[in-house]
């Protein structure tokens, strides 16, 4: 029980970790539009997207593991 409380409560870290990440490089690919970063700063956007998907997808399951047990 402790073990996937544990694993929920990191879970939930990931997701979080990553909504700050997609933030920061959004942000970025805002303040960047119409420079020589731009391209850049929006290549970037996709890993933390993909990032944000995965950690959302194992949350997800986590929160279903719990609503079977």
């Amino acid at each position: 029980m402790n073990d996937q409380r544990a694993a929920q409560s990191a879970s939930i870290d990931r997701v979080e970790a990553a909504v700050a990440e997609l933030r920061k490089v959004v942000d970025h690919a805002w303040e960047t539009q119409g420079t020589a970063e731009a391209n850049d700063a929006l290549l970037a956007v996709g890993p933390a997207e993909k990032e944000f998907r995965e950690a959302r997808r194992e949350m997800k399951l986590l929160v279903d593991e719990l609503r079977r047990s």
